[in-house]
């Protein structure tokens, strides 16, 4: 009977450390996950600063984990700025130093994570204003689509046909009568 008993006690010991060995990996699983997501940008629906606005669809903002990053507006597209400024090229770039200059803000990932040149494509956020949104409705951008990431489009869509429609920004009579200057929207 002490035999069965010890038996026994070994079996219930095996299968504590069993159940402990498996509470560890799990808890490192875990962890590992979670700093997957911690190290990820714009994690834990967190906001960030922005910091610099580099023209009317990239700025950079500073994120607690990796300091200061680019980040490209997804769906849309601005005048270039840069060379021979493009027609209301200098305007996008106000409106969105007006819109997102040194608040915080939140970022709303897509499906890709960054583009060629290393920039964080994002959906941008300013309390409740959609800037991204804000920029095409305004007539400062256009809604460009850059597929895989398309979980907006549709909305950015719309907007254009409503600025055009009402020929805000570029879609106005000033982009028109100067056509060396019109944009020439570009792949990301």
């Amino acid at each position: 009977m002490v035999a069965a008993s010890a038996a026994g006690a070994r079996s219930s010991v095996r299968r504590a450390c069993l159940f402990f060995l498996f509470f560890v990996l799990l808890s490192f699983g875990a962890l590992a996950l979670g700093g997957c997501a911690r190290g990820a940008p714009d994690a834990a629906a967190g906001t960030v600063t922005v910091v610099r606005v580099i023209d009317g669809d990239t700025i950079e903002v500073l994120d607690p984990q990796r300091g200061r990053v680019r980040v490209r507006y997804i769906g849309v597209d601005t005048p270039e700025i840069s060379g021979p400024a493009e027609c209301f090229g200098p305007e996008a770039h106000a409106r969105n130093r007006a819109l997102v200059e040194g608040k915080q803000v939140r970022l709303e990932r897509d499906t890709s994570d960054t583009d060629r040149y290393g920039r964080w494509l994002r959906y941008v956020f300013v309390g409740e204003t959609f800037v991204n949104g804000a920029l095409v409705q305004g007539g400062y951008a256009a809604a460009v689509c850059y597929p895989p990431d398309l979980k907006r489009q549709e909305t950015l869509e719309a907007l254009e046909r409503e600025a055009r429609a009402e020929q805000r920004g570029l879609w106005g009579p000033a982009c028109a009568a100067a056509p060396h200057r019109r944009p020439r929207f570009r792949e990301r």
